[in-house]
């Protein structure tokens, strides 16, 4: 796409300016491998991952499934990483080609690790080493394919994991609900489950587990 051509799609989020509204989510690049190839393809935005601290498999095969008749897939994959060791240097190479040609946004999903016993410690951790080479993060808690994942979203264990990345970050983390302000940061958004119900959503509004 010539980016020139379609000024009417420029638009600003969270402070970014997206060339147009079209990107590619997480799960497509799971390990920062094909960044500038995909903005070739005129994305506004690319974003890689999930991404874990440790390398891990995944599910075990067989974990896509496609539906001929519907004419679609249903992917469990899971969160197979290869890990911040292998993929934070693809995307320091990645984002420092962007910083010289800027073609798009490049976004870093944050998961933790199965095996972790403290996943707000991955968080961070993703924060820490991913962060310098993205234009936006992402908080994975709704993956529905890794067992326990989505159990960050109950209300207690959420309000304490953003407490801790806020501290981590010097008590200026924005959790991006709407879409504005400028940060310092690379801005830092919470990936949560369509399949919240309306209570749970009142409960985390209501309580400000949710900024």
């Amino acid at each position: 796409m010539d980016k020139t051509v379609y000024p009417e799609l420029k638009t600003t989020i969270m402070g970014l300016e997206f060339p147009q509204c079209i990107g590619i989510a997480a799960g497509f690049d799971k390990q920062a491998e094909a960044i500038n190839e995909l903005f070739k393809s005129g994305l506004a935005f690319v974003e890689v991952g999930g991404i874990t601290p440790k390398p891990q498999p995944g599910n075990p095969s067989p974990r896509m499934f496609r539906l001929y008749e519907d004419e679609g897939i249903i992917n469990r994959f899971g969160l197979n990483s290869e890990g911040h060791n292998v993929i934070v240097p693809r995307l320091q190479q990645e984002y420092s080609r962007q910083q010289k040609h800027r073609r798009g946004l490049i976004g870093v999903n944050l998961a933790d690790n199965k095996d972790c016993e403290d996943p707000v410690k991955d968080y961070l951790l993703g924060i820490t080493r991913c962060g310098p080479y993205s234009d936006f993060m992402v908080l994975n808690i709704s993956c529905p394919n890794q067992v326990g994942t989505t159990a960050l979203q109950e209300e207690t264990r959420l309000r304490g994991m953003l407490d801790q990345v806020g501290k981590e970050d010097g008590g200026h983390v924005q959790i991006y609900q709407y879409l504005n302000l400028l940060p310092e940061h690379a801005p830092l958004l919470l990936k949560l489950s369509p399949d919240l119900t309306h209570e749970q959503r009142d409960i985390l509004w209501r309580e400000q587990a949710i900024p």
